[in-house]
């Protein structure tokens, strides 16, 4: 599910909008851009690699976003995963 060609669920961190991009195109730029306001939201490499991963193992905790769909819903909270 959490492949380059997935999608993974963003904030912004200026507005609050809660959008969809591209794994690979956030690996790529190392930033990804809010459609709603135009803020740049820096994304370093390492720590997303990690996030990736933890989200592929299902214990990367998205209880930073509004709304989680059931599918980005994490089995164990980031604060326990090892």
């Amino acid at each position: 599910m959490f492949d380059d060609d997935g999608l993974w669920p963003c904030k912004c961190d200026a507005c609050g909008h809660e959008w969809y991009s591209s794994i690979a195109a956030m690996r790529a730029d190392c930033r990804v851009i809010c459609p709603h306001c135009s803020a740049h939201n820096p994304i370093p490499p390492a720590e997303f690699d990690r996030a990736v991963l933890a989200a592929r193992s299902g214990s990367y905790d998205f209880s930073y976003l509004v709304r989680i769909p059931p599918e980005f819903q994490s089995r164990v909270p980031a604060s326990r995963a090892a």
